[in-house]
């Protein structure tokens, strides 16, 4: 919940002129690192590095920074804004070896309102995964879903 807290000041923020924090570029690590949506994921990774440039020289001095940075930034949050709030609520997980290709597996979280699919190649997250349906998921994986 901490997180999606500080993704509502970040999104608000519309100043050209901010505060940057050790806390702030600790938060954006941390965001980053659960953040699925590749476009928002390489805009936060932008933000941070700045971030942390700046900080090494400036010690919470209030800095400049991009516009249009910013703006990027803000609009990934309000696409994927959803996503990120239903990251935070991740209930049941269920993980799938590929039949045909034993290196491969798929991860199925139950969302609210539906399923997020992920793929892995030897542990390691292919793309960014779907949102999907049961009915969709029992199809194409040939699986049951209770």
């Amino acid at each position: 919940m901490e997180n999606i807290n500080f993704l509502r000041e970040l999104e608000k923020l519309s100043l050209e002129r901010v505060k940057v924090t050790k806390r702030k570029v600790e938060k954006l690590i941390e965001i980053i690192a659960v953040v699925e949506d590749e476009k928002l994921k390489r805009n936060l990774k932008e933000v941070n590095e700045t971030s942390l440039k700046v900080f090494e020289k400036l010690k919470n001095e209030t800095i400049e920074i991009r516009m249009d940075m910013l703006e990027s930034v803000n609009e990934c949050l309000k696409q994927s804004y959803e996503s990120l709030r239903v990251y935070e609520r991740l209930s049941k997980k269920i993980v799938i070896q590929d039949k045909y290709n034993p290196i491969k597996t798929w991860e199925i979280t139950k969302l609210k309102g539906g399923y997020y699919l992920k793929q892995f190649i030897s542990g390691k997250q292919f793309g960014s995964g779907i949102r999907t349906t049961k009915k969709w998921l029992e199809n194409t994986l040939e699986i049951k879903i209770s």
